[in-house]
């Protein structure tokens, strides 16, 4: 037996939760002003070694202090720096920025309405992470193989492939909303849901749309 409440646990697992993200979900909801590692690895569904790495990650980032008093011989610490979603950090506490393009295509897509790969390319970029028209497009494509889109209207050369060429145009169908985590594209070219945690279509996969 792992001792964690079974309501938080239940809890994590309802919304999605797991690793950094629960731990940090923790960190924000905890009701104390300092705690322990023990406090939130009980009810957190990863490993104590998990929680203390990411810990190291967050007091490194300027996230979470480590505080001169202890409990017993367990480390206090304290959270200074509140916001919704889960730090993504290296070792070092330095931000990560993999899957942000990905993550800025699947909340534009999901906000835009009816749109072209150029439309989302130029929706979906910020100053900070710009996004060609070639990616999202990309992205389109394998969104589209694995049911999430519905295309409204076929794309036209125009007599050529270049600016003038007129786009498909795709809007995202309803039920396929399936979360907040953007689909990923893997390496085999199939597509990954985190949000149902399951490839949701591959090669030679039949998806009913």
């Amino acid at each position: 037996m792992s001792g964690r409440p079974i309501t938080t646990m239940l809890n994590l697992k309802k919304k999605g939760l797991r690793g950094h993200e629960a731990i940090w979900e923790h960190i924000l909801n905890n009701k104390s002003d300092a705690f322990t590692i023990r406090d939130i690895d009980q009810h957190t569904n990863g490993k104590t070694d998990s929680v203390r790495d990411y810990l190291k990650r967050l007091v490194k980032a300027g996230y979470v202090v480590e505080l001169d008093e202890k409990v017993g011989k367990a480390k206090l610490y304290r959270l200074i720096k509140r916001q919704k979603k889960a730090p993504r950090l290296s070792r070092d506490g330095v931000e990560s920025t993999q899957g942000t393009a990905r993550s800025n295509l699947w909340r534009t897509i999901k906000m835009i309405g009816a749109f072209t790969a150029r439309d989302l390319a130029i929706s979906a970029s910020t100053k900070s992470f710009p996004i060609t028209e070639n990616y999202a497009a990309d992205y389109v494509h394998f969104l589209s193989k694995a049911g999430y889109l519905k295309k409204l209207k076929g794309s036209k050369a125009g007599g050529n492939k270049g600016r003038s060429a007129k786009q498909a145009v795709y809007r995202l169908i309803p039920s396929k909303n399936t979360g907040p985590k953007a689909p990923m594209i893997q390496r085999i070219k199939s597509v990954y849901d985190p949000n149902l945690e399951r490839v949701v279509w591959m090669k030679g996969m039949e998806v009913k749309k």
